[in-house]
């Protein structure tokens, strides 16, 4: 059975399975990797297939094997129940299927409809050469 996974987030992110620790080693290591691929709110080149757009959702085809791995994986079903991620057994345009998820992530690039790149700039967060990062830092938290 095919399965396929929709993603709205803007960036490819590995799961990892990972062992316990050996005695010999004392590090966990890589059991398997499952590469879903990321690229939603992300313009394409214009060199593309459709020419420039901005893709709402990505879609990547995984096997039986690697969703039994993902549905074991803390951070791929965080991203799940957050509405981020979601695994259908069909191949449906991503944009569809993207139009009932959780629009976007925080690796989304700033957009002018984005309310952080509509606010002014104030004089706490201007980068001041006198003062030095740590006064600013103070600035901005006080």
């Amino acid at each position: 059975m095919r399965n396929f996974v929709y993603s709205t987030l803007s960036r490819s992110r590995h799961y990892t399975g990972w062992s316990r620790p050996s005695e010999k080693t004392m590090k966990p290591e890589i059991i398997w990797q499952v590469l879903i691929h990321g690229g939603a709110n992300i313009p394409t080149s214009p060199e593309s297939e459709r020419g420039r757009f901005t893709p709402k959702g990505i879609r990547t085809e995984i096997s039986e094997e690697q969703l039994a791995q993902l549905q074991q994986n803390s951070v791929f079903l965080k991203h799940q129940e957050q509405g981020y991620i979601i695994v259908v057994s069909s191949e449906i345009d991503p944009d569809i299927v993207a139009r009932d998820m959780k629009e976007k992530d925080a690796s989304a690039p700033l957009t002018d409809k984005s309310p952080a790149f509509n606010q002014p700039l104030t004089e706490d967060i201007i980068p001041v050469k006198e003062e030095g990062i740590m006064s600013r830092v103070k600035k901005a938290f006080n």
